[in-house]
């Protein structure tokens, strides 16, 4: 009975040590987007109500990849982001350059193989950039030719991420 009673509280205790640990790398997952997009781009991207990764490539060895992120806010959340100073106003002007930039992303993500296209050859129909005037945009490039746009549109309370990382 005292090995039944033993064996019961060890499963039960090992249980809880995995849901802990899963629970961590979860949250520790999410919260090193948000580190890591602070130090590579200079922004500060509260976490939202809900995040979208659309595309993310491999991890590569040398750290080079692409990410295509959409992130949902609520109104409260909204204005945190919106309060930050790094934002541009989106122009007739700004928006002309800005649907190039937007535009050389997309295809320099376009799939290559037949089962890349089945899997990522949908995206941007499910999940277009939208944007306009009213809107707010963040455009950054590096020397090495890593770049990154951000687009706030305002009025769905949505976030679009595009990370090129050389």
């Amino acid at each position: 009975m005292r090995r039944k009673t033993v064996a019961i509280w060890s499963i039960i205790v090992f249980f809880i040590v995995i849901g802990i640990a899963v629970g961590y790398k979860m949250y520790d997952k999410d919260t090193a987007n948000y580190d890591k997009w602070s130090s590579k781009w200079g922004i500060t991207i509260p976490k939202p109500a809900e995040l979208v990764v659309v595309y993310e490539s491999e991890p590569s060895f040398h750290g080079d990849g692409e990410g295509y992120y959409v992130l949902n806010y609520n109104k409260e959340q909204l204005a945190k982001v919106q309060d930050q100073a790094h934002w541009q106003p989106i122009t007739e002007e700004s928006r002309h350059s800005l649907e190039g930039e937007v535009l050389q992303f997309t295809q320099s993500i376009i799939p290559v193989t037949q089962k890349e296209i089945a899997k990522y050859g949908k995206l941007y129909k499910n999940y277009p950039t939208e944007y306009g005037a009213g809107d707010y945009y963040y455009y950054k490039k590096k020397e090495d030719g890593s770049y990154c746009i951000v687009i706030l549109n305002v009025d769905k309370q949505r976030m679009y991420l595009m990370e090129w990382i050389q």
